[in-house]
Order: C-alpha cells, then sequence, then structure tokens
C-alpha cells in the first residue's frame, strides 16, 4: 500500500448501482480537492451500470474500476471495500455506497483538512426522501446527539488499516464492526465535521430485497 502525498481515494464498492453509481462518480468528479483518485470495486455487475462509467466525457484519467473477481472467491461489501484500500495510493482514504451524492463539492477538502487532526471523520447526510420506505430506511443514520443523519465511516487516515481492516467474513455490520475495534483496540473515535451529502435511499421494495441481497452475502465463489 503506497501513499502519495496528499492524494485522497475515494473508494467505492458497487453491485448493479445502476444510475445511482453514475450519479455519484459524476459527483465526486466535480470536488474541489486535488489530487483525487475515485476507486470503484465491482461485485459483479451486470446492470450496465460499470460499463455506464466507461461512457462519461471527457474521459476522467483518475477513475479506476477494480473487478473483486480478479482478487479471489471471496465476495461482499467488507472485501470490496478492503480491496480498495489494498490497491488505493492515498493518504486520506473516504468510503461512499452507490448511492450517496456528493453534493457538496468541498466535502472532500474539508474532510481532508480535519483527517490532519484526526484520524476518522464522519459528515452530515441529507436524505432525500419522497416514500415511507426511503423514511424508514432512513432512521438507523439519524443521530439524536447531532440532530441529523450522518455517515460516520466517511473518511480515514491510511495508517488506521495499516492495523484494522473491515472484517470481510461479516455480511451485515462491518462498519459496527470496525468502529468497535477501532474504539478497543486503538482508542479511536470519529468525529463529525461541518460537511455534507446526500443519499438516495431505496424507494421500492425490490430495490431493497437487492441491496439487503449485496449486503448479507459475504461468501466464497
Amino acid at each position: 500500500m503506497v501513499s502519495e502525498g496528499k492524494l485522497a481515494t475515494i473508494i467505492v464498492p458497487a453491485l448493479n448501482g445502476g444510475e445511482n453509481l453514475v450519479r455519484l462518480v459524476e459527483s465526486a468528479l466535480k470536488q474541489t480537492y486535488a489530487p483525487l483518485e475515485i476507486l470503484v470495486v465491482d461485485g459483479g455487475s451486470t446492470d450496465g451500470s460499470v460499463e455506464a462509467l466507461s461512457r462519461l466525457r471527457p474521459e476522467p484519467k483518475h477513475l479506476r474500476v477494480l473487478q473483486e473477481s480478479a482478487f479471489g472467491s471471496l465476495r461482499g461489501p467488507a472485501n470490496a471495500r478492503n480491496l480498495g484500500v489494498i490497491n488505493s495510493k492515498g493518504r486520506y482514504l473516504f468510503f461512499f455506497d452507490v448511492d450517496f451524492e456528493l453534493t457538496d463539492a468541498e466535502l472532500v477538502y474539508r474532510a481532508r483538512e480535519a483527517l490532519d487532526k484526526h484520524p476518522w471523520v464522519g459528515v452530515r447526510v441529507i436524505p432525500r426522501i419522497d416514500t415511507w420506505l426511503e423514511f424508514h430506511t432512513s432512521i438507523d443514520d439519524y443521530r439524536r446527539d447531532l440532530r441529523c443523519n450522518v455517515h460516520t465511516y466517511c473518511g480515514f487516515r491510511r495508517d488506521i488499516f495499516e492495523r484494522l481492516m473491515f472484517d470481510a467474513t461479516l455480511g451485515l455490520g462491518e462498519d459496527g464492526d470496525l468502529r468497535r475495534r477501532a474504539e478497543q483496540n486503538l482508542s479511536l473515535q470519529p468525529i463529525h465535521i461541518d460537511a455534507s451529502c446526500e443519499r438516495h435511499f431505496v424507494h421500492t421494495i425490490g430495490q431493497w430485497r437487492r441491496q439487503a441481497f449485496w449486503y448479507g452475502r459475504t461468501h466464497v465463489r
């Protein structure tokens, strides 16, 4: 894992992300921070979303797409995140699932400044809620003490992952598990900064089931 100065890497685990994946990558390309690389780790998408990235114009030279299958038989979002860490070059690592949109063009810039002082930062989330299902799926991200939705696992300094990685054996809860081990083993807790992004929560039962399959599966093929 080679770090390059002030380079920041956005890591995106993806599986059949549809228009969400393209929207996230397009918003990431509008970030004002540089140098920046975007690393999509695809778990075997069949919906054409990954191919759609190759049609972005102008062609983004700092976007890379990795296939999870090229690195072994393990599958799952935690494994995809770990592969992103291993294959990234950034000193600062950011994690966004495909349903996020980086509507704040200064997010990475502000988070990078905070990461120079603290190794782990979270940001506010503005949920896109149009249906009852979106409302209920957004509840898990709400923090009463902060009075807002949050993305706690947003930005990290790279050195954290020299001591901890996501547990790829977990199909669900790998984020919380990482936090627990960071608190217990490294005495680390995240801080939440004044930056925000939007999240497009699932709005149909079919989308929820497909997402549950992705987040609930961790297995060897």
